[in-house]
């Protein structure tokens, strides 16, 4: 594909997630040597971090998507830039930017990064879904199939040689080798599903008396989860580290992985925690299933306390030597930035294809 001009636009994001997901698709694209340039809202920090990656960033001020002067000032910016597409994700950037864009005669695609409804991507020429599951979720609301391109999302693969060893990993979460800790990376949320796994440590500690669950991450439920974990008295057994920068240097300490989702359209923390080569275990749920792959971790029932002890107490006894291996294979292949910027050039191709196909029918 020739080298192509992408505005990439989003209108916030935290250290989660699509954010993530957003600074990904940039780095896969710029690696296959495409210009990109980004597009947020003033004032988040998301726009500070892609300065700092090196990108051009633009930045206005959007007080409502329903505004109509933002949109004559997106479709300037569109139309000044000479881009060849835009990209946009999340709601609010994909409304402004697929009205703004099909204004200024710019094609617009745009990502589904969770189980979303239909109608928020309804002026978009193109749409990408970050898992088969993401793409059968639009298409059941009424979305054509063709409409629909899917880009898993992409992760740095770092060499394993590169992270730190587990007893320095431990060292710095101030604990020692005389424990099993089982952890979490993720936003705590509701329907991330950090109450089963507490509903499920009894019973790990009936088969494991010394495991630990660390939970890595915050967000508005936080505190009510904590209080969970008081209430049910196992202060002991659950610890709440907070968001870490450095997600490898967590995962490195952990002898199991959990991801307890109860919806989810993909899962990278998941992906990292393979890399990390740490067995995995996760909900059965969304497009997990397609990242836990058979013999690279194990899959358990959502929201179901006694499967889901069951699958942990399993990795922290027996020996992973061969999943370990062939999750960390599956995960440099299928999620490294290399086929997430093939992928993202496929769509971009399909995107282009059909604008040129409305064009020529007017």
């Amino acid at each position: 594909m020739k080298p192509l001009k992408v505005l990439q636009y989003i209108e916030g994001g935290n250290a989660y997630g699509a954010a993530r997901a957003f600074i990904s698709t940039c780095e896969s694209l710029r690696l296959r040597g495409h210009t990109v340039e980004v597009l947020t809202v003033k004032g988040r920090p998301l726009g500070r971090e892609m300065r700092q990656l090196g990108f051009k960033v633009e930045e206005f001020a959007l007080k409502s998507k329903y505004a109509v002067s933002a949109y004559s000032g997106l479709r300037k910016l569109i139309l000044s830039g000479g881009y060849d597409l835009v990209h946009t994700h999340l709601s609010m950037a994909t409304l402004s930017g697929s009205l703004s864009g099909r204004w200024a005669k710019v094609p617009v695609v745009s990502t589904v990064h969770g189980m979303n409804h239909k109608l928020k991507y309804l002026f978009s020429r193109h749409l990408i879904a970050v898992s088969e599951a993401g793409k059968e979720n639009l298409v059941k609301q009424g979305v054509a199939p063709r409409r629909v391109s899917v880009v898993y999302n992409g992760i740095d693969c770092p060499p394993f040689e590169s992270m730190p060893s587990r007893e320095e990993a431990r060292a710095e979460l101030g604990f020692g080798d005389d424990v099993l800790l089982v952890g979490s990376t993720s936003r705590i949320h509701r329907n991330k599903g950090l109450g089963t796994m507490i509903d499920a440590i009894p019973q790990i500690l009936r088969d494991h008396p010394n495991a630990i669950y660390v939970v890595a991450g915050d967000g508005k439920h936080a505190e009510a989860l904590r209080q969970e974990v008081e209430a049910k008295g196992l202060a002991d057994a659950v610890r709440f580290v907070g968001y870490q920068q450095d997600v490898f240097r967590f995962l490195r300490a952990l002898d199991a992985f959990v991801h307890p989702t109860l919806n989810e359209a993909m899962g990278i923390s998941i992906v990292e925690a393979m890399l990390a080569r740490v067995p995995v275990i996760g909900s059965d749920v969304g497009g997990v299933p397609e990242v836990i792959q058979p013999g690279t971790g194990s899959l358990v029932r959502p929201d179901d306390p006694q499967d889901l002890a069951e699958a942990v107490s399993r990795a922290l006894s027996g020996s992973n030597a061969d999943q370990i291996d062939a999750a960390e294979r599956h995960a440099r292949t299928a999620f490294g930035y290399e086929a997430m910027g093939l992928a993202l050039e496929q769509a971009y191709d399909r995107t282009l294809s059909s604008s040129k196909v409305v064009e020529s029918a007017r």
